[in-house]
């Protein structure tokens, strides 16, 4: 049995300061600043942990040194049969 999900959605925890570093560039530094934040965000809105997904995404463990691997996503039905699709590298809908 799936326990309810949380009356109030976990958080992602700030991300840590970045330390004092004179000799990096500004502008870097700034990216990273926004990078985190939007990192932050991201996980935040995009899955909650409490939440069933009715899909995963999986990449295989076997291919070659050099070799792309193959992504599938697999989703199962309500009677836990389960049905694998590749799906295409380079976003959009498998």
């Amino acid at each position: 049995m799936a326990s309810p999900a949380p009356a109030t959605p976990p958080t992602t925890p700030p991300p840590p300061d970045i330390p004092s570093a004179p000799n990096l560039n500004p502008l870097l530094l700034g990216y990273l600043r926004r990078f985190s934040l939007w990192a932050m965000t991201a996980l935040n809105t995009k899955q909650q942990a409490g939440q069933a997904q009715n899909s995963i995404m999986l990449v295989a463990y076997d291919a070659p040194p050099g070799v792309t691997p193959t992504v599938w996503q697999l989703q199962v039905n309500q009677q836990g049969n389960y049905i694998t699709t590749r799906v295409p590298l380079g976003g959009g809908a498998p």
